[in-house]
């Protein structure tokens, strides 16, 4: 228990030194004016708790099977991230958004937590400040593989009702206007400034 109470607060530090930056990004994403810290509460109370927990499966499974860690990691951030997006988001804008989506979000966490842990924990070495670029490293790499499906995401909550009512017409329009990447460089940023402080934090709970 103290260590995940530790690796809860790891996380949030991580994400209270860079939510700034995540405002930033969903003002790009949206194009709508978003309070600095609106809806920071939501990232706080939920997703430390939801990282934190995270980062204590993988740990407390690894011993046994490296890969069988990094896939129930990956599965459990995948459902337990849905809410807290739908969420946020909703604070951040303070209007209510278009249900459903959360398929966009479950396949970005999965995916992305298995590549971010899996190459992270294979490339391992005793050199603090390696150690501390390998995480934003491996971190900037899996969300850029998996950043269209957050603007997916964001395109989808955020549409005006009757333009495009599926799933499908929100990925082909998101194509057609080449607009994937939307915000990518303040996601960028925040993930190297907050995964760095979070994995390097995380790492000094693993010799604890």
């Amino acid at each position: 228990m103290i260590a995940f109470a530790y690796r809860c607060i790891a996380c949030n530090i991580g994400i209270l030194a860079t939510y700034p930056i995540e405002t930033l990004k969903v003002k790009v994403q949206t194009n709508e004016n978003v309070p600095t810290f609106a809806g920071i509460e939501t990232p706080v109370i939920f997703s430390s708790l939801t990282n934190g927990m995270r980062f204590q499966i993988f740990s407390m499974i690894k011993p046994y099977s490296f890969l069988l860690a990094v896939s129930i990691a990956g599965i459990y951030n995948g459902i337990v991230e849905i809410p807290y997006h739908n969420i946020k988001l909703e604070r951040q804008l303070g209007r209510p958004l278009f249900k459903g989506g959360w398929e966009f979000i479950f396949y970005k966490e999965l995916i992305g937590t298995f590549l971010h842990f899996y190459s992270y924990n294979t490339i391992e070495t005793d050199n603090g400040i390696i150690q501390f670029l390998l995480g934003d490293g491996t971190a900037v790499a899996a969300m850029t593989v998996v950043y269209p499906l957050e603007i997916f995401f964001v395109n989808y909550k955020t549409k005006k009702k009757g333009i495009t009512d599926t799933i499908t017409d929100t990925i082909t329009e998101t194509i057609e206007k080449n607009t994937l990447l939307k915000g990518y460089y303040y996601n960028m940023l925040k993930i190297f400034v907050g995964y760095s402080i979070t994995m390097y934090l995380q790492d000094m709970i693993n010799v604890i």
